[in-house]
C-alpha cells in the first residue's frame, strides 16, 4: 500500500518560467518535520508517487528551496532547504544535504554525508561523494569527482575531469582542471592552477599563483608559491619549497631540504 508523506498545498511560485507547488508533510517525516509542516516547493503531479522527493525515507526539501524537476531523485535521509535550487537530473541521496543558495543542474549525484553551502554552482556530470564539505561561491562542473572529507570553498573553480580527493582543500580563486588530481591533506589555495595530468598529493602545497601542469607530480611536503610554474614530468617531494619565478619543467627531480626562489 503507498502511503504518501506529503500532499501539494495551493501556494504556488513561477521561476523560471516553471509553476512550482509548495508541499505539506501527512505525516513525521524527520527531526524538525513532523506532520502538517510547510516545505519547499516542487513541480506538480497527478502522480504524487512520481514526483521528485521520494516517500520513503526521511529526505525533505524545506524552507524557499526549489526543485524545478520530476526527473531529479531526491531519497534516502537527504534534505534541501534555505533557497536551493535543483534542476535537469540531479539526484540527491544518503544523508547529503544541500543549503542556502545552492544551484545544481544536469546530471550532478551528491551522496554519501556531503555538505553543499553557500552560493556553490554544480552542473554537468559532477559525483560529489563521502563527507565533504563545499562551500560557494565555488563553481564545480563537467565530470569532477569529489570525495572524502576535503574541504572546498572560496571562488574556486574545479572542472573538466579533476578529481578532489582525501581531506585536501580548495580555497581562494584556485582553479583545479584537465585531468588534475588533489589527494592526501593536499593545500591549493590563492589563485593557484593547476592542470593537465598534474597531481598535487600527500601534505603538499601550492599556494599564490603558483602553476602546476602537464604531467608534474608535487607530493609529501613540499610547497610551491609566487608565481612559480612546475609542468613536464618534474616531481617536488620531501620539505622542497620552491616560490619566486622558479620555472621547473622536464625531468627534474627535485627532494630534501630543497629552497629555489628565482
Amino acid at each position: 500500500m503507498f502511503y504518501p508523506k506529503f500532499e501539494f498545498t495551493n501556494e504556488t511560485i513561477e521561476s523560471h518560467g516553471i509553476i512550482l507547488h509548495r508541499i505539506k508533510s501527512l505525516k513525521e517525516v524527520r527531526d524538525n518535520v513532523p506532520k502538517g509542516m510547510i516545505g519547499g516547493f516542487l513541480p506538480f503531479t497527478e502522480e504524487i508517487k512520481l514526483s521528485a522527493l521520494s516517500h520513503e525515507g526521511t529526505c525533505w526539501i524545506a524552507g524557499n528551496s526549489m526543485i524545478f524537476s520530476n526527473s531529479v531523485e531526491i531519497k534516502d535521509g537527504a534534505l534541501i532547504s534555505g533557497k536551493a535550487q535543483i534542476f535537469d537530473n540531479v539526484s540527491i541521496s544518503d544523508l547529503a544535504t544541500i543549503s542556502e543558495n545552492t544551484i545544481i543542474r544536469g546530471n550532478s549525484k551528491i551522496r554519501g554525508s556531503a555538505k553543499i553551502k553557500g552560493k556553490a554552482k554544480i552542473s554537468g556530470n559532477t559525483l560529489i561523494t563521502g563527507s565533504p564539505i563545499v562551500l560557494g561561491p565555488t563553481t564545480i562542473s563537467d565530470n569532477v569527482r569529489i570525495e572524502g572529507t576535503c574541504n572546498i570553498s572560496g571562488k574556486s573553480i574545479i572542472e573538466g575531469n579533476a578529481q578532489i580527493l582525501g581531506a585536501s582543500q580548495i580555497g581562494g580563486h584556485a582553479k583545479i582542471s584537465g585531468n588534475a588530481r588533489i589527494s592526501g591533506s593536499a593545500l591549493v589555495r590563492g589563485t593557484a592552477r593547476i592542470f593537465g595530468r598534474a597531481k598535487i598529493r600527500d601534505a603538499a602545497k601550492i599556494r599564490d599563483a603558483a602553476w602546476v601542469f602537464e604531467n608534474a607530480d608535487i607530493c609529501e611536503a613540499a610547497s610551491v608559491s609566487g608565481n612559480a610554474r612546475i609542468f613536464g614530468n618534474a616531481r617536488i617531494l620531501g620539505a622542497t619549497k620552491i616560490a619566486g619565478n622558479s620555472i621547473i619543467s622536464g625531468e627534474r627531480i627535485i627532494s630534501g631540504a630543497t629552497e629555489i626562489k628565482d
